[in-house]
């Protein structure tokens, strides 16, 4: 048995963890209570890799190995009395009576040293009920007094206790755009030089880029800490596939270590997911291999902002998961590999580490209603991350159709088109302002705005030409 024991600390840390251990019961097919539900479950969901992040106890019932720590009770009272009051073991929910306040020093130094002490002790209890422990998961934020004070704390004394255990960081750092306080870069540059030492490999999820994938992906106009904590469950449980069901590739937490982290302090993968489509398109999209590989290297699909084209490559690792073909995947690989703008340092080969995990597909359709097309969580280890702005879709796209429209031969076909679209943008300054205020939800702000100033190029440039070339 290789049994891993989640830690979640924080806010941030008890409601991703919340979110993960949703999902979890669901591609298990535990209830809330930790009974298995009746109906059609994978036979894979209940063998020997479950009791990796459950602990089966008396009258059948299934314990997460996780723990919950806050230096404040209200995250944690959610738990307490939420559906999934009864799946965790009330000894496995700590909280203080103050927190941190945003202040690093008082979740390291004051606050946290309170309850230190507890914290190791029921983290010795739950080691004992493990035959063979792998390592640690522990989730929590950079940004947070708690995520960042007293993991830190927690880390040095693992380390102390458990030195040779691999500790792996699921990490939210704080983004300019998405900020909750003024001093998260203090707190964030504190616990990531306290933390260096002690974790072995990190996998950072950036605010900001979370809140565009569920605009642009999902079709959320707001996100709220729901919608992303469920995507950072669906990262997670893509990471952990191979740990909790059967696979052709399994992977452990070593060999996430080994195959991504080429120096010990270099440990922060980028970390990049794909498909991700709404619930209602699910069903209506039909994705290759290939074109799942092919855009776990596209920036939007990235889980931190950043540009990978203006670094190197150190390690890549591919996770699939689904009914995923070897050789569908090695013709996927052998086409990501002629691209020149994917390329690795020279002292490092340009190998790719592939795992291949099933899973149960009835579980997820029925009910989180994913698809069944396979799915690619892809890890990579860059040299190089500066920060990468996204541009807005709709100008851009624009203005790439009317690049490839100035040909003589399309002359015709873009005098009728941008004949149109003047039309359109003349008619919509005179809408009403009652019709004026449902067009955002068809039509963006930058769409129109492009429309307006492309008819307007359009009127005074391109039509003038074409009328002179018509007259004899």
């Amino acid at each position: 048995m290789r049994e891993c024991i989640s830690i979640h600390v924080g806010q941030a840390g008890v409601q991703t963890g919340n979110a993960c251990w949703e999902l979890f019961c669901l591609e298990h097919g535990v209830g809330p209570d930790g009974v298995f539900l009746d109906g059609p479950v994978a036979p894979n969901c209940r063998e020997d890799p479950f009791n990796t992040f459950f602990n089966t106890g008396s009258f059948g019932r299934h314990v997460p190995r996780a723990l919950f720590v806050d230096l404040e009770p209200t995250v944690i009272d959610e738990v307490r009395v939420g559906k999934y009051r009864e799946l965790f073991h009330p000894e496995q929910l700590i909280s203080g009576k103050e927190d941190a306040a945003n202040n690093y020093a008082r979740g390291h130094y004051t606050v946290g040293k309170e309850i230190i002490d507890g914290v190791m002790e029921r983290i010795r209890k739950m080691t004992d009920q493990c035959t063979g422990l792998q390592g640690f998961l522990v989730f929590h934020s950079f940004g947070g007094g708690t995520g960042s004070g007293f993991t830190s704390l927690l880390m040095e004394r693992l380390s102390l206790d458990y030195g040779k255990k691999s500790k792996l960081e699921f990490a939210v750092y704080p983004a300019p755009q998405v900020s909750t306080a003024v001093v998260e870069p203090y707190n964030a540059i504190l616990t990531t030089h306290t933390t260096l030492e002690h974790s072995d490999c990190a996998f950072m999820v950036d605010n900001e880029a979370i809140y565009d994938i569920c605009r642009r992906n999902m079709d959320i106009e707001t996100p709220g800490y729901i919608n992303l904590n469920r995507l950072i469950g669906q990262i997670v449980s893509s990471i952990t596939a191979s740990l909790r069901f059967d696979g052709a590739l399994n992977v452990d937490l070593t060999e996430f270590q080994t195959n991504l982290v080429p120096f010990p302090r270099v440990h922060f993968p980028l970390v990049t997911y794909s498909p991700i489509i709404s619930a209602e398109k699910a069903y209506h999209e039909q994705l290759t291999v290939a074109e799942i590989t092919s855009s776990c290297f596209e920036p939007t699909n990235q889980m931190v902002k950043c540009d990978p084209r203006r670094g190197k490559y150190m390690a890549c690792c591919m996770l699939y998961r689904g009914d995923v073909v070897p050789k569908d995947v090695n013709a996927a690989i052998a086409n990501i590999k002629t691209r020149r703008s994917i390329q690795f340092v020279d002292w490092c080969p340009t190998g790719f580490k592939v795992s291949s995990t099933g899973l149960s597909l009835e579980i997820k359709q029925k009910v989180w209603k994913f698809v069944s097309f396979p799915t690619l969580f892809h890890v990579s280890s860059l040299s190089v991350l500066p920060s990468y702005v996204l541009s807005s879709l709709y100008p851009s796209f624009l203005i790439f159709i009317f690049c490839f429209m100035l040909p003589s031969y399309f002359i015709h076909c873009c005098f009728v088109s941008f004949l149109l679209l003047f039309a359109i943008s003349f008619l919509s300054a005179f809408i009403p302002s009652f019709i004026l205020s449902f067009l955002p939800s068809v039509l963006p702000s930058s769409f129109l705005t492009s429309i307006t100033v492309l008819s307007f190029f359009f009127f005074f440039t391109i039509l003038p030409s074409f009328l002179v070339s018509l007259h004899p």
